[in-house]
């Protein structure tokens, strides 16, 4: 089920001035790993187009493009919402689902402010991407991998503005050497 935010709740003990998106501003901190990673999705699926497909919490992927692309979004941050001694390392996990290595394109998204002073997540000049296909992460067996690995992979991170043409330009690579099974 999706909902708009604006909903009132259907409590009337709770009075009329309660709304689903007051609940959002307390329960999420956009610094949270989980915000942040829902966020990365959110932002991958904006580029796309893919919004409109809901993906099951559990399934192996977060992402469907154009109905056959399966694509799996992860985010990393130097700045964490803890107290840290120094930046984090940008580091992606999970790459490998229970399933195996079930999506077809795997978008790791770095957020990359420094600071607590300068975090804003809704700025896009702030992220970047490396877009990788399954073939190359399941080659190699990883279940987590490094931003050296990444960039030895998949080059230097593109920006937003690139991120539509890049996952686009894997699925269709991805989506050439995967057999369908037939009807």
């Amino acid at each position: 089920m999706r909902v708009h935010g604006a909903e009132r709740s259907s409590f009337p003990a709770m009075g009329n001035d309660s709304r689903l998106d007051d609940f959002y501003r307390w329960a999420y901190d956009p610094g949270t790993n989980i915000v942040r990673g829902k966020y990365a999705e959110y932002l991958v699926g904006r580029a796309l187009g893919c919004l409109d497909t809901t993906i099951g919490a559990w399934e192996p992927y977060d992402l469907l493009v154009d109905d056959r692309c399966r694509v799996e979004v992860k985010a990393s941050a130097y700045v964490q919402n803890w107290t840290q001694a120094a930046l984090s390392d940008l580091q992606w996990t999970g790459l490998r689902s229970k399933q195996g290595f079930a999506a077809d394109v795997y978008v790791l998204s770095a957020y990359l402010a420094k600071s607590r002073s300068e975090y804003d997540i809704t700025n896009t000049d702030h992220w970047c991407f490396w877009v990788i296909g399954r073939g190359v992460i399941q080659e190699n067996g990883w279940k987590s991998m490094g931003e050296a690995t990444a960039r030895r992979l998949a080059g230097e991170p593109i920006g937003y503005a690139g991120l539509a043409a890049a996952v686009r330009s894997q699925c269709g690579s991805v989506l050439r050497d995967r057999v369908e099974p037939r009807a």
